[in-house]
Formats: structure tokens, C-alpha cells, sequence
């Protein structure tokens, strides 16, 4: 059972990635999923938020830099999209590898209640990765399809919107890290402890 916690732990490390690597990380092909009215009313909400005004010189400089800042957005999206897949397929994995060891100990007849705590943080934490990577591929798609020449306001304005997401995800990210480098460690601690002490306890 101890190589088994052992073989666990040392697949679940593969989740310590730094979580920055979503803020720098799949295609533009579901970039028409949004109707032009939706992603307009949004960016419209995020004018109303941020209140942004530019001077005649600011507006100039946007009109002539935002197309290559576009252009580099397109390329975080589409690497985005490719570590949003792989992610979430690790945390499925995880989840049910720890469920799975949850099963071994309870056929042993061992508690090991504390997994459940942990499963359910995971798949809590799995969920706010998820919504907070669609978010923000969501505003990603927004200011590279807002035309930044017309409408520089409403550029600067989405360009708010993915900084804010941005912050969402790398926070759930760090969140998930700090667990797995944290919260696993104790309870794969707590789970060889009580082994140990079963296993002295029925003479072995």
C-alpha cells in the first residue's frame, strides 16, 4: 500500500508547473463561437467599468500599436487553449487516482476519510480553473476582434478585461499549486502514519 501512496504522490507532482505558464500559454477555431452582439455588449459593460478616456496623443499612440498587440494576444490564446486541455485532463486524472486510493485503503479496511477532503478541494479547484481559463480565453477573443482603429476606447477597455481574467486564473492556479505542495503532503503523511500504525498494531 506504501508504494501505492508513493506512485501517487510522485504523479501528482507533475501539477507544480509554475502558474504563470497560463498567462503565457490551444487555436483560434472556436474564436467565431461568440456573436458579435454578445462580445459587443461586453466590451461595452467593460467601458462602463473602467471609464476610460484617451487624449488625442493616447488614442494615436493605440491606433498605431494596438494591431501588433492583437497579433501577440493571438498567440497567448492559442497556447492557452493547448495548456487549458492539458490541465484539465491532469486534474481528471488526479481526482480519480485519489479516489481510486480512497477505494484501496477502504477494501483494506483502513480510514483514509482525510482523501475525501482532498478529492473534493481538487475537484472544487479543478471547476474554478475551468471557468476562470474560459473567462479568460473569452476576453482574449474580445480584444483581438475589437476594432482597435475605429474604436480604440473599447480596445483599451477589453485589454482591461483580460488583464482582470488573467489575475483570476493565476490566482486558481497558484491556488492548486500551493495544495498539491501543501495540503498533499500532509495527507499522504497522515496516510503512511496510519499505516505504519496499523500495521504494528495487527502484529506485521
Amino acid at each position: 500500500m506504501q508504494k501505492v501512496i508513493l506512485l501517487i504522490a510522485t504523479f501528482l507532482c507533475a501539477l507544480l508547473i509554475p502558474p504563470v505558464a497560463f498567462a503565457q500559454d490551444g487555436s483560434l477555431s472556436e474564436i467565431g463561437s461568440y456573436t458579435d452582439d454578445a462580445r459587443a455588449a461586453r466590451v461595452t459593460k467593460l467601458r462602463e467599468t473602467y471609464r476610460i478616456t484617451l487624449s488625442d496623443k493616447e488614442r494615436e499612440l493605440v491606433v498605431s500599436r494596438c494591431k501588433g498587440a492583437q497579433g501577440a494576444l493571438s498567440k497567448i490564446l492559442e497556447r492557452l487553449k493547448t495548456t487549458r486541455f492539458e490541465r484539465e485532463k491532469t486534474y481528471t486524472s488526479v481526482i480519480s487516482a485519489l479516489a481510486n486510493l480512497k477505494l484501496r485503503f477502504e477494501n483494506a479496511h483502513t480510514d483514509a476519510s482525510n482523501l475525501d477532503l482532498l478529492i473534493v478541494t481538487y475537484q472544487q479547484k479543478s471547476t474554478g480553473f475551468r471557468l476562470s481559463a474560459g473567462e479568460y480565453e473569452t476576453t482574449l477573443e474580445d480584444v483581438i476582434r475589437v476594432d482597435c482603429v475605429f474604436d480604440p476606447v473599447g480596445f483599451r477597455a477589453a485589454l482591461e478585461g483580460v488583464r482582470s481574467a488573467r489575475k483570476d486564473i493565476v490566482g486558481i492556479s497558484s491556488d492548486i499549486t500551493e495544495t498539491t505542495k501543501s495540503t498533499l503532503p500532509t495527507t499522504f503523511d497522515s496516510l503512511k502514519l496510519r499505516l505504519s500504525t496499523d500495521g504494528e498494531t495487527s502484529g506485521e
